[in-house]
């Protein structure tokens, strides 16, 4: 990409949010140690239209990707790791093929509803099949 960060950021017309909204938190993402996921959650909590948060445990912030481990630059979510919040905590990051499976499900279940109206399956339901790395909360304003 040609930009990115704040590069980025800065190139980007902020417009509020007018439609349905799903936010993914990844709880040992490196953007938390930003302030990153206060601003995903505080999006969340405001936001003007139905909105949806999904927080998985233990993973990084290419967990939730296809990304995860191909090169140095893309290993926060993949294999052994340190902890966020404490970072000399050893740990293992979500397996990911369980942190991709579960995006790839809660995406699905998100645009069926907005597009399709309904979905093959709940967010409900997913939970429930992986309720200890799991939580989805909805956001109604």
């Amino acid at each position: 990409m040609p930009y990115t960060g704040d590069q980025l950021a800065k190139r980007v017309m902020l417009q509020p949010l007018s439609k349905p909204a799903f936010f993914l938190r990844a709880t040992q993402d490196v953007i938390e140690l930003f302030g990153m996921g206060d601003v995903i959650r505080s999006n969340f909590e405001h936001s003007p239209a139905p909105a949806w948060l999904a927080t998985v445990q233990d993973a990084g912030h290419y967990s939730v990707t296809n990304l995860c481990g191909i090169t140095d630059l893309y290993n926060n979510g993949c294999g052994p790791g340190q902890r966020v919040e404490n970072l000399l905590e050893r740990f293992t990051y979500l397996n990911i093929d369980l942190a991709t499976n579960l995006t790839a499900e809660l995406v699905t279940t998100f645009f069926e509803e907005q597009l399709l109206g309904s979905a093959r399956t709940s967010y409900a339901e997913i939970v429930s099949h992986h309720a200890s790395v799991l939580s989805v909360a909805k956001h109604t304003p």
